[in-house]
């Protein structure tokens, strides 16, 4: 588990922010699974970062998505 400011992630980083499940898609915005859209996020928003096996196949689902 850990925390993390937004600017520090890298694009690309699956992520967990107010209980919903994204994937950082520039250095301004991400994109959220729930909604199938593109947000903006401040720089120093604090973002949770996992690498289990939930996390794993969230980016499956993105992947296939092609985003």
């Amino acid at each position: 588990m850990d925390y993390i400011s937004f600017k520090n992630l890298n694009i690309g980083t699956m992520f967990f922010y107010n209980g919903n499940q994204w994937k950082k898609t520039s250095s301004k915005t991400a994109f959220i699974l729930k909604f199938e859209k593109v947000f903006y996020f401040r720089m120093n928003d604090i973002c949770y970062v996992s690498k289990d096996e939930r996390m794993k196949k969230i980016d499956n689902i993105f992947k296939q998505k092609g985003i």
